[in-house]
């Protein structure tokens, strides 16, 4: 069964944070990769057992790519508007100074 984990960390922790989920899901999947390519079709029973696994570790790994696109679009929105803010503030400083 899956359940969905809410946590909260600070803004510049993001892209380690996204680092470590996807490190640990490509790693996940290219370890059911490497067993799939060892898979044996004279052993019917394991064949089927390993492609269920890898097709499982496949969409288990679509969720978890397109968790880490969410959160680092997000965050590259947060950065974008941090900067556009950032350059107003020094436009309206160098208006006042002017």
């Amino acid at each position: 069964m899956k359940v969905k984990i809410n946590y909260s960390i600070d803004f510049e922790d993001v892209p380690v944070e996204v680092e470590r989920l996807f490190s640990k899901a490509t790693k996940s999947y290219s370890d059911e990769l490497k067993k799939l390519f060892e898979a044996n079709v004279n052993n019917p029973t394991e064949f089927v057992e390993l492609i269920e696994k890898f097709r499982l570790a496949n969409g288990d790994l679509d969720n978890i790519l397109a968790e880490c696109q969410g959160i680092m679009g997000g965050y590259l929105q947060a950065l974008v508007a941090t900067n556009v803010n950032a350059a107003t503030e020094v436009e309206e400083n160098e208006a006042e100074d002017g």
